[in-house]
């Protein structure tokens, strides 16, 4: 896709929110983020649509749990799938364009 089609995806995603704005800055839903991505052509927007359906039924989980929105509990066997899922979504991200290499530099300390 050439940039033009993608800055008019992006606008027309933002614009949708318009409104809704905090500090001149549109706040976008997460899954609204991942979409925004996705259009730009960011690796991790792709990792998304490659997942898409995953990650709307763990977000499902998450916001009707306690530590989100809800008042549901999540149970050790959900938790365990939940967390190999993102273990796997940010391992497949990092990897894409070289990611882990040019934005996770840790420091090295000298014992």
């Amino acid at each position: 896709m050439n940039s033009k089609v993608l800055n008019k995806k992006a606008k027309e995603l933002c614009q949708k929110y318009k409104g809704k704005e905090i500090d001149k800055n549109i706040q976008l839903p997460l899954t609204a983020q991942y979409k925004l991505l996705s259009s730009l052509g960011d690796p991790l927007g792709k990792v998304y649509d490659k997942y898409k359906s995953e990650f709307k039924n763990f977000l499902k989980t998450r916001n009707h749990s306690i530590l989100a929105h809800g008042e549901q509990t999540v149970t050790a066997k959900k938790y365990h799938k939940m967390k190999s899922f993102v273990e796997k979504v940010i391992k497949e991200a990092l990897s894409l364009d070289d990611i882990e290499q040019q934005y996770c530099k840790f420091p090295q300390l000298q014992l």
